[in-house]
């Protein structure tokens, strides 16, 4: 069979990790069925089939008995790998915008391009950060940190309610009946009792309680320049509606705090996500992720930059 990659959520990398039929519906190597099916045995988790497309070489190679010739055939009968294709390409698969531009003329004369994106020089990502702030854009470019900050408040919230925020953290006192650790818990909605608590805790949130948040855990922001001024700019911004949408998400158990764009933007009320890659760089495991379980079914806007820099 010819196997087509989903880019609808991916719900979990285990999901579906035992069905010995769908490995051998794919016609997966016998050898390497072998080799999943001993991990099982003894207890260790494994990528569901259907995510090996969307799956590194690295997560295979580590493993006894994986030879290039074996993970070849995994390829072939997978759909190949996310990330053999070009960063246009992935983009179009992740139905996401790709926009490839010089440095030149996303500055517009408007920011100096003195060293840009070279050692000693200003970061790609700040550079892009100021050019669109030419063009009226505004917000940060902190990878998801203002937003890590104001879901850890409600986080703190919603567990103070009695409540399990994160119910995707693994419960090592449960198990299945083949002895191996149950997966993580993704659901598809909210109870009622958890919808309530959880807008209950959102509106509990104020200008104070995150700059409190700010003060004591300052390693949230793990770029450490993530200002106040924009923790609470992109929390007006998203208000109330938008940060129930992401920290439902999280409660559905798809909140990842890798894989968020370099750029969290907005203007006349338009939020933009912006990925800024330079050069051959391409979207990695962490990103690909997000846009499929994030981005996509948020229906968010979502901008790969793809910037040419001087040499």
């Amino acid at each position: 069979m010819t196997y087509i990659p989903r880019i609808t959520p991916c719900r979990d990398d285990s999901e579906g990790f035992e069905d010995q039929e769908r490995y051998e519906e794919l016609g997966l190597p016998s050898e390497w069925i072998n080799i999943v099916n001993s991990r099982l045995r003894r207890g260790l988790r494994w990528i569901a089939p259907d995510e090996y497309f969307w799956t590194p070489d690295g997560f295979f190679t580590v493993i006894e008995g994986v030879t290039p010739s074996m993970l070849k055939q995994i390829r072939a009968k997978t759909g190949g790998s996310f990330y053999e294709l070009s960063l246009e390409d992935q983009c179009k698969l992740l139905e996401v915008r790709y926009e490839r531009i010089t440095a030149a003329s996303l500055a517009a004369g408007g920011v100096p391009l003195d060293n840009v994106g070279h050692r000693g020089g200003m970061a790609i990502e700040e550079f892009a950060f100021q050019s669109l702030g030419a063009q009226g854009w505004r917000g940060s470019w902190r990878e998801g940190s203002g937003i890590s900050y104001i879901v850890f408040l409600v986080q703190r919230l919603v567990n103070g309610k009695g409540i399990r925020f994160y119910p995707n953290v693994y419960d090592t006192s449960q198990f299945n009946t083949s002895g191996v650790v149950a997966p993580p818990f993704v659901r598809e909605v909210l109870s009622d009792k958890e919808t309530h608590i959880l807008w209950t805790a959102i509106r509990e949130v104020t200008d104070g309680l995150l700059e409190d948040l700010y003060k004591e855990l300052p390693s949230l922001d793990r770029t450490g320049l993530l200002s106040l001024a924009q923790l609470l700019d992109i929390w007006h911004i998203f208000g109330q509606e938008g940060i129930y949408r992401i920290c439902a998400r999280a409660m559905l158990g798809f909140y990842s705090y890798g894989g968020w764009p370099d750029l969290t933007l907005h203007r006349d009320g338009k939020i933009r996500f912006v990925e800024v890659k330079k050069g051959s760089d391409k979207l990695n495991r962490n990103q690909s992720y997000w846009v499929r379980n994030f981005a996509l079914p948020l229906d968010w806007d979502v901008v790969v930059l793809n910037v040419v820099v001087p040499k």
